[in-house]
């Protein structure tokens, strides 16, 4: 079944006491593009992410964001031991050399804040790697869902305009012995009234009319159509990425369209080619949102 390139989908779970959230959505693009934001504690994973992404989705415009709750509060404060050690030192030396009553205390070596450093907590990269990708996983099966059921509702808009599309060419390819009939007759006509009492050559004016009249034989473009047509449907009920096919698809049988409409000499073929056009402009429409 088709898939749309349209969807979103989220997952959340825990991971060192902290909450993390994915997030993936999806519009239709012409290639496959992606643009990954990730929090400082897991920028190392963005390679990872973005094979295990590709692996699953062939084509469109991705966002994949995960998010980390209370990211500053990673930072943890540490002791700088040699610069405390210092002024330490320092401050017991000045009490001695100027005969000072009061000893180093915390309150005067807290308001050095070089005795402290911060450090960022290290995480693990498999074992962050491990949950982000069961992450990853949950919400891609939600995006999937999504872009599954919508492409169900594009499969039967697509359908259905095939079918109108193929009862068009069906009543064009019909009625063509007729209008090949009528176009000699017309042909033979005027021709007579042109030359009126003239001698005139009947096999080869017969000739020459059959071929003008044969110049208006759409028969094989209607073949063609229907044949496009039934390789399109076949195409919307395979279970993998068929959107540049059905586009490709789509060049042809409007290629055969328009042949169909510089071949057509009265207005009811005429009038029936802008009809086709218009439904298979309309079925473009939707081809582009199938990934």
């Amino acid at each position: 079944m088709i898939k749309s390139m349209t969807g979103f989908g989220k997952a959340e779970t825990e991971i060192n006491g902290k909450h993390l959230t994915a997030e993936l959505k999806s519009v239709n693009h012409r290639f496959l593009e992606m643009n990954i934001r990730l929090p400082k504690a897991f920028s190392i994973l963005e390679p990872r992410i973005r094979v295990f992404l590709q692996k699953k989705i062939s084509r469109g415009a991705m966002t994949a964001t995960i998010s980390l709750d209370n990211e500053e509060e990673e930072n943890i404060l540490r002791i700088n031991e040699k610069s405390a050690e210092y002024y330490y030192n320092l401050l017991r030396d000045l009490k001695r050399r100027f005969n000072l009553s009061d000893s180093p205390n915390l309150q005067i070596m807290t308001a050095f804040p070089e005795i402290f450093r911060v450090e960022k907590k290290k995480w693990s990269e498999e074992k962050s790697w491990l949950v982000v990708k069961r992450l990853l996983s949950v919400a891609l099966s939600d995006l999937v869902t999504m872009q599954e059921r919508e492409g169900r509702h594009l499969g039967k808009e697509i359908l259905r305009r095939l079918q109108k599309i193929e009862d068009k060419i069906n009543q064009i390819e019909k009625d063509t012995p007729k209008r090949i009939y009528s176009v000699r007759k017309r042909l033979k006509e005027k021709i007579e009234n042109l030359l009126e009492n003239r001698k005139i050559d009947e096999g080869r004016l017969t000739t020459e009319i059959a071929f003008l009249a044969e110049r208006c034989d759409v028969t094989e473009e209607c073949v063609r159509l229907k044949s496009h047509i039934t390789q399109f449907r076949r195409y919307l009920k395979i279970n993998k990425p068929v959107g540049r096919r059905l586009d490709f698809l789509l060049q042809e049988m409007n290629r055969e369209i328009n042949t169909i409409g510089s071949k057509a000499t009265d207005a009811g073929v005429s009038q029936e080619v802008v009809i086709l056009k218009d439904e298979l402009e309309k079925i473009r429409e939707q081809v582009q949102n199938i990934e």
